[in-house]
């Protein structure tokens, strides 16, 4: 069977190569697939891969700073407190491709979940900034403790 190079992205998010199989990505349908240490590093690696997809898509540049925005704000999110408390740091996830004419964004993590905080060191208008930029915004969490934010951001008019 022949195989084909596709790019990727590593956990530092440098392109990475990988065997394509029949089925596979396309190497022209750009995508992100991350799994970071749950750190501020993280969160600046997952910005400019955010940045490279938009532009890899060929999303205007008001739209990829909403995008950029609303997914920095999960993954700080995370970050802050997806393992507060007495929790070991943890990992953050992110991925990001195109579907149905959309850019869909799933920012997840395997903390403690959502939850009021009396300590937060944030403003609490996180949540509220990231469903305001995105056009569907979704919550979701499962008994084994994952949490993940679908950003799901609507293309039909963001192109350059």
């Amino acid at each position: 069977m022949r195989t084909t190079p596709i790019p990727s992205r590593s956990c530092d998010g440098r392109p990475r190569e990988r065997a394509a199989t029949p089925g596979a990505r396309r190497a022209e349908e750009p995508f992100v697939r991350l799994r970071l240490v749950a750190s501020a590093d993280s969160v600046r690696v997952v910005r400019r891969a955010m940045t490279d997809l938009c532009e890899r898509l060929g999303i205007a540049a008001e739209r990829a700073g909403e995008v950029r925005l609303a997914v920095t704000e999960a993954c700080t999110n995370v970050v802050l407190h997806a393992y507060a408390g007495n929790r070991p740091r943890g990992i953050l996830e992110v991925d990001a491709r195109r579907a149905d004419g959309a850019l869909v964004v799933i920012v997840r993590d395997f903390g403690s979940g959502l939850a009021p905080r009396p300590d937060s060191p944030g403003l609490g208008i996180g949540l509220s900034l990231m469903a305001l930029l995105a056009s569907r915004f979704e919550v979701r969490r499962d008994p084994g403790e994952r949490t993940e934010i679908v950003l799901t951001f609507d293309l039909a008019d963001a192109a350059r």
